[in-house]
């Protein structure tokens, strides 16, 4: 668990369900605590490096409600020297089900060059032990996927 809270009650849309654009600010939250876990504000403040997030493709799987305990996981699915892809779980903590899932891939940037730039040690070596004992996992359904692209409608005249 890298992260738990609640679903607020200004989390909740006309439905009275989590809103979708609450699950990625807390997908966020979750993010943003599994890194500063990691050491990444004394390594951004020592380097002037950090990771951003270029692209999150966020699955949603089951409800959730308003006071709904929930608790966040990572999964590392794959990594090179600038770039780390991780599966998140959002797990409903009281029932156990998996509400949603974000994959995100982040890249290591160098903000002093403005640029992706490998990363340093010994922040790498930290990552890449922890994606390695990740790699016995099995990939998660949902890494890789992409919304489906539907027909094209043609254009009225």
């Amino acid at each position: 668990t890298i992260y738990s809270t609640t679903v607020q009650p200004d989390w909740l849309d006309m439905n009275d369900h989590m809103n979708e654009g609450y699950y990625g600010l807390a997908f966020g939250f979750a993010i943003d605590t599994m890194f500063i876990d990691w050491g990444l504000e004394a390594y951004l403040n020592e380097t002037g490096c950090t990771f951003y997030s270029a692209e999150t493709h966020i699955v949603y799987i089951q409800e959730l409600m308003k006071g709904d305990s929930i608790h966040f996981t990572a999964q590392i699915v794959g990594m090179d020297a600038k770039k780390i892809q991780i599966l998140y779980r959002m797990i409903h903590t009281n029932k156990g089900y998996l509400a949603a899932t974000a994959e995100t891939m982040h890249l290591h940037y160098d903000q002093n060059a403005s640029q992706v730039s490998p990363m340093l040690e010994p922040l790498y070596s930290k990552v890449l032990t922890i994606g390695q004992a990740h790699a016995h996992l099995p990939v998660p359904d949902q890494a890789g996927r992409s919304i489906k692209q539907l027909q094209r409608l043609e254009a009225k005249s």
